[in-house]
C-alpha cells in the first residue's frame, strides 16, 4: 500500500486482520478501536511483536518498535494512531531506504 494512500481506517482494518490472522481464536470476537490488546485480548509483548510485523507486511511499512508498543494497556486505536503518526513523517517506505543513494553521494 502507498503511504499516501493510507488512512487511519486502513490501519485499524490491517491490524484487525492481523489480530485474526496472529490469533485465530479471535475469528468471532468482535473487535474495535477500544480493544485492548493485553487486558481485552490477553495478547502478550510477543504476540504483539507478531502483529505488528504482519501490520507491517500488509501496509508495507516500517513500524518503530519501542516499549510503550510492546507494553500492556495498548488499544487497537492507540496502535492505529501510532502507525499513522509515524508514516506522516519523513521515514522511508519498507525498502525505500535501500534505494536511497548514502549520504554526500546524491
Amino acid at each position: 500500500m502507498d503511504r499516501a494512500g493510507l488512512t487511519r481506517q486502513s490501519v485499524v482494518e490491517a491490524i484487525t486482520a492481523a489480530l485474526r490472522e496472529t490469533l485465530p481464536h479471535l475469528a468471532d470476537r468482535t473487535l474495535n478501536g477500544n480493544t485492548d490488546l493485553s487486558l481485552d485480548l490477553g495478547v502478550e509483548s510477543m504476540r504483539r511483536t507478531e502483529v505488528l510485523l504482519s501490520v507491517e507486511q500488509r501496509l508495507g511499512i516500517d513500524i518503530e518498535l519501542d516499549a510503550e508498543l510492546l507494553g500492556a494497556d495498548v488499544t487497537i486505536d492507540d496502535l492505529a494512531d501510532r502507525v499513522v503518526a509515524e508514516c506522516g513523517r519523513d521515514t522511508p517506505a519498507r525498502g525505500a531506504a535501500a534505494h536511497r543513494p548514502p549520504e554526500g553521494m546524491e
